[in-house]
């Protein structure tokens, strides 16, 4: 007489084309995305305030070692101009 087979020998296995949820590829594409963005933001606001800056600069007067500050925004705000020219695109 024969028996019939045992379910305790079946396992239950999970199909490969399956995900078993983000790796660690797409977690730091994620990331990276997001600190992207942040720092895109951040310079388009930057480009956009730091000319009032350099306006109150030229207006009080360019004495001293005034010119190299007003040099120094003029830099960075070419470089936020630059960084966050693609925010919102």
């Amino acid at each position: 007489m024969a028996s019939a087979p045992s379910t305790a020998d079946h396992r239950i296995t999970r199909p490969a084309d399956v995900p078993l949820g983000p790796t660690v590829r797409t977690v730091v594409a994620s990331a990276t995305r997001l600190v992207a963005s942040t720092i895109r933001f951040v310079a388009f606001w930057l480009a956009v305030a730091l000319p009032f800056c350099q306006f109150a600069l030229v207006v009080d007067g360019l004495a001293g070692d005034r010119s190299l500050v007003l040099v120094a925004l003029l830099g960075v705000n070419v470089l936020a101009l630059v960084v966050g020219h693609d925010y919102r695109r």
